[in-house]
């Protein structure tokens, strides 16, 4: 039996065993394998199901096969092919892709208009309308990917619309404060391997307000503020002004994680 598969007799094929490592990038080994033509079915399934591991590389695992004949049984009179006794498989390997994870960063930008009411031009004459300015407001979209999830977290489709209640980190070293970084609606694909078992692609997304997402530019102060809602039925003189979340927050733990958990 040979040392990669363990349901039927192979051979590897001289000199094609390889590996390839990169200072940057992804590793990745290759074997040419000979079998009966009969066992060639059974010999994919053992390599794809699972998949099976590299026997020297333990974080390999058998990505493809390749499945071609090596000899054939010949009509002496014909040339016609009576039979394939051997089979050539072309077997690739590569990482597991369970638990893939990358996070993508990218800027964004949106443009927060001001009151045309408060300003007046030189000459003290009034604005017109559509001649209010605008503020740049900077942040940074963060997405992250993940390969082959057996399930979706539930909270993927419980939180969207909610900030953070407590600081996390990306991974480019970048702290978010409480009520800094906004989830946003997720995607969602489902995926196939060799043997038909499902899994899930899920990239999260996420965007980072160094302002945070309950403050709101005050144009007189200059700078964002909390604002007040009045609640008439707060306090016990008839009503108290309470602080005004627009978006409610929640622990992050577990959500924004490179291995996510319900």
């Amino acid at each position: 039996m040979g040392v990669y598969t363990s349901v039927a007799a192979v051979e590897v094929v001289s000199n094609s065993e390889s590996e390839s490592f990169e200072w940057r990038g992804e590793p990745s080994a290759s074997v040419a394998l000979l079998c009966r033509w009969e066992d060639r079915a059974s010999v994919i399934t053992d390599l794809l199901s699972g998949p099976r591991v590299h026997p020297v590389y333990d974080f390999l695992y058998a990505k493809s096969v390749k499945a071609t004949p090596w000899s054939g049984v010949y009509n002496g009179v014909s040339g016609q092919i009576l039979s394939y006794p051997t089979a050539l498989l072309e077997v690739s390997y590569a990482r597991k892709p369970d638990g893939t994870f990358s996070e993508q960063l990218s800027m964004e930008s949106t443009m927060l208009s001001l009151p045309r009411q408060k300003f007046r031009w030189q000459d003290g004459s009034l604005l017109a309308e559509g001649e209010e300015p605008s503020r740049q407001m900077q942040m940074i979209k963060v997405s992250h990917s993940y390969d082959f999830l057996e399930n979706i977290p539930s909270w993927t489709k419980t939180y969207v619309g909610y900030v953070n209640s407590d600081t996390v980190r990306m991974l480019d070293g970048t702290s978010c404060a409480q009520e800094t970084l906004l989830m946003l609606p997720p995607s969602m694909t489902i995926q196939y391997d060799y043997t038909g078992t499902t899994g899930w692609q899920l990239t999260t997304n996420w965007c980072y307000n160094p302002q945070t997402w309950n403050k709101f530019w005050n144009n007189i102060t200059q700078s964002f503020m909390e604002l007040r809602v009045w609640n008439p039925n707060g306090g016990s003189t008839g009503g108290t002004l309470d602080n005004y979340k627009m978006y409610p927050s929640t622990t992050f733990s577990g959500k924004f994680d490179w291995e996510p958990s319900d």
